[in-house]
This record gives C-alpha cells, structure tokens and sequence, in this order.
C-alpha cells in the first residue's frame, strides 16, 4: 500500500482552489528557433510566468518513470506522473523490469502458452506493437521473449529452410521412379499444417512476383515443389514438357507485346519446336526458362525497341568452382541510353536472388553515317520524290483547265456572254511503270534546278549526317551463376 502524500510544513499555501493545468506541446525547448510557442505572441502565459510562483519539472524520461533518460515518453506518461504528484514506473518500465528479472515469465498466461505450443507442436505468435520508441513497446521486449521460449523449447519458426529440411528428410528415402508414393507422401506432409490451403496461396503470390512462369492451380504444387528444391519432372510427359515451354513462350510474347518488336530469330528464346528432351532433361528446361523468363522481364522494361535473336550455350550449362553457369546471348535494337540501362538491369539482379555476370556489350551502327558523308550523290527520300510528282501532275492538269471563249447569244442589254468550257484534268492514278518514268523525270528536273542556286540553299544542306542519332543493335553476353 502507498501511503498518502502529507503536507510540507515549510510550503507556504494561499487560498482558494488550486487547479492544475497540463498544457500538451508547452514547455522549454533546446531550439527556439523550432518552438512554436515561444515565437507566437502570448500575452496570458507570459504574465503567470512573470506574476506567479512558477518552478521547471521534467517532463520524459527517469523523472516521469521512463526507463532512461533517452526516452521521451508521451502526453499520457507526462500527465500521470504530474498529477499524482510523485514518480511511478510507466508501462514501458514495469515490463522492462518484468523481462529483466524474469517475472513475465513465471507468470501462469506465459506458462500455459509455451505449454499449449510444445504439446500440440504448434507456432507461438507474438502480436502487438514492434519498434524501439520506448512509449508503447519495445523491440527488446519481443527479442527475449522469443530467445526464452526457445529456451524453454518451444517449436522452431516456419521458415522456408525449416520447411525444406523437413520435406526432404522424408522425399529424399522415397525412389524417385515411384511418382505414385511421391504423391502419398505430398499429401501427408500437407496434412500436417492445417492453413496449407492458405499459406500456398500466399506463396502463389510471392512466386508471380519474382517468377514470369504462368501460375495455375494445375501447376502451383509443381512451382512450390521446384522452389524447396524438387526438380521439375513434368511426370516424364512430353506432352506435359510442351505445354509448359508453349505457355511460358507466349507468356513471354505477351509481356513485350506493344513495348518491344520481336523478331523471328526470337520469338522462341533459343527452344526451337522441333528439338525432342529426354525425361532427365525436364527439369533443365525448366530452370532455363526460368531465366530467360527473368531476362525478358528487364528487356520489356528498359525501353529498346526490339529484340532481334536470342540465344543459349547449352541446357546443362557449364561447371566453375562449384557454380553453375548458364550462358545466354541476345541482340536488341535501341538507344545507347536503354541499352545502358538493360544491361545496369541485369548486373544489379541481386536484390531479386538472381546473379548475372554481363561478360560482353558489343555495339553496332544501323547504319553508315561516314558512306553518306563522303559520297558524290545525294539520295532523295522516296516519299520527297513521290511529292515532287504529285506537284508536276497537279500543274499539268491546271494547265489543261482553262477559259475558251465561244459565240453567245447577246443578253438582253446586249452584253457578250462568255461560256467557260473545263477539260477534264489528267488522272492522277498511273501504273507502275508509268510512276517509275515520272520519277525518274521529277529528280532529273529537281537536281537541275538545284544545280542553279547557292550551295547553301539546296536540298539537304545543314543536315545531321553523323550523330544524329544513338540508336544502334547490342550484341549482349551474359553469364546466369548458380551454386551447385
């Protein structure tokens, strides 16, 4: 029992009530320049201060029952600790007390749940807030809890690494020619979580995010069964291993349609329709279309404008020192600022588990922009051309039009009346041939024109021959490492 608070005999008291107010956000800063009270003008807290008794308390830490010092606590902890008049351990102390000396822990409510949890084999859960503010929790808190309930032998957290060391103890004795017993032991692994359904579908969405294979219910198990390190065996089916390279191709066409133009030496990312696989091969093609998955995925995001071949060293890949090196090569068309960007892409995959090594970036021109510069002859842009033809017939039929005057019949005061007589124009639809001759024609008679004015008046002239543009086709190397 606390005892009650009992009057200073030395305080000097003065009449009437006495009311305690607890301004939230009024107090005395190190930085006036960020105080909001101090720069504003008031007049009323300015003269309480300066005509009535007034003292400075603390506000945060030790001297409000916070921990320490560093802690600045909150409006609820200032106010509990002013209005009763002395200190008293906040929450965030009574706990850090609690774990320190380990009284949470031998409390009955900590004592039923790892006792539930190591009978059923079940997973101990912690909720509630998680930070280090030191207000309302603490992330030191949360960390003993869970090294005690390890101690205390609570069962180890689900993590993937778990999951795959416990399917593979039972996987792993079973041939892996007995499909039929693989399949038994699937569903019993299942059964021994009761939210499987869930968690898979959760899994399903991680995997669309970091995977461009299409996911299906037909084949999440096989996705989640390659991802703890099953290979992908297709059932030994052929007509299963077509499905699969035919869905992911055109999974992959989808993803560059309207962004990146696919030319026919790429259109199947080096897996030609003709080549057979033998059963042991499966689930090499599945990794390597997994890879080329993810290097299609930074292609339709770099900006190039097309992909003209792609191609692969082997299915196997190469042994280097314990990794496996999967070898690929593709050319693409675009600026040298996509290009840079792609292959920046694709040497920086690691925060998508993924390893590249770009061994090579080869450029070439479209074009010859030199072969223009240095050349005696100007070429004409076909469609120029095709103006300047239009142009001639246009006049030619102007010409044709035109006012004959004939005899009339005098009007009524006897003024001449002219009848205006339009021959019909020339067609301007003309056959191949004639389109060549009239071509042909139209340059002669430009270029002669062109021969009489000032050099720097005639067709073509300041125009950017070299360096006009940056677009050009990359050859691109690289190399996909995986650890044995």
């Amino acid at each position: 029992m606390l005892n009650a608070l009992k009057k200073n005999p030395k305080f000097q008291t003065r009449r009437g009530p006495v009311v305690l107010a607890i301004l939230d956000g009024v107090g005395f800063g190190k930085y006036p320049d960020g105080d909001g009270v101090r720069l504003s003008n008031t007049p009323v807290l300015d003269s309480l201060l300066k005509e009535c008794p007034n003292t400075r308390l603390k506000a945060h830490g030790t001297a409000v029952g916070m921990p320490s010092d560093a802690d600045m606590g909150n409006s609820e902890v200032g106010h509990n600790a002013i209005g009763c008049g002395r200190v008293f351990s906040q929450g965030a102390k009574l706990v850090e007390d609690a774990v320190t000396s380990k009284k949470l822990f031998a409390g009955e409510t900590w004592k039923k749940l790892i006792a539930n949890v190591k009978e059923h084999n079940s997973t101990l859960h912690f909720i509630g807030l998680f930070s280090d503010g030191n207000v309302h929790s603490n992330i030191s808190h949360l960390k003993a809890m869970i090294e005690e309930a390890k101690a205390e032998g609570a069962p180890k957290t689900i993590t993937l690494e778990w999951l795959k060391e416990q399917f593979h103890e039972g996987w792993d004795r079973i041939d892996s020619n007995n499909s039929a017993q693989q399949g038994v032991f699937y569903k019993q692994f299942q059964r021994r979580f009761s939210n499987w359904t869930e968690a898979l579908q959760e899994f399903r969405k991680v995997a669309e995010q970091v995977t461009t294979e299409p996911i299906t219910e037909y084949n999440i198990d096989e996705v989640f069964l390659s991802a703890i390190g099953i290979p992908r065996t297709m059932q030994g089916n052929p007509e299963n291993l077509a499905k699969f390279i035919s869905d992911f191709r055109y999974k992959l066409l989808d993803m560059l349609a309207g962004k990146v133009v696919v030319g026919p030496d790429a259109s199947h990312f080096s897996f030609e329709e003709n080549t057979v696989y033998q059963p042991e091969e499966y689930p090499l093609v599945e990794r390597n279309w997994d890879i080329i998955g993810d290097l299609v995925q930074r292609i339709s995001k770099s900006g190039v404008k097309e992909l003209t071949a792609f191609r692969k060293r082997s299915l196997a890949g190469e042994e280097s020192s314990g990794y496996q090196l999967y070898h690929f090569s593709f050319e693409v068309i675009g600026s040298i600022a996509n290009i840079r960007k792609l292959v920046a892409d694709i040497d920086n995959a690691i925060p998508a588990n993924r390893v590249y090594l770009v061994r090579s970036v080869s450029l070439y021109a479209l074009n010859d922009p030199a072969e223009a510069l240095f050349s005696q002859e100007s070429t004409l842009p076909q469609d120029f051309i095709d103006s300047l033809v239009q142009q001639e017939m246009r006049r030619n039929a102007a010409v044709k039009t035109q006012t004959t005057a004939v005899p009339a019949v005098r009007g009524r005061r006897g003024r001449r009346q002219v009848a205006p007589v339009m021959e019909t124009p020339e067609s301007t639809t003309l056959s191949s041939e004639e389109m060549q001759v009239r071509r042909a024609q139209a340059v002669k008679e430009f270029e002669e024109a062109e021969k009489k004015k000032k050099y720097f008046e005639r067709f073509g002239y300041g125009d950017t021959l070299v360096g006009g543009s940056d677009e050009c086709r990359a050859v691109i190397d690289v190399d996909y490492i995986m650890q044995n």
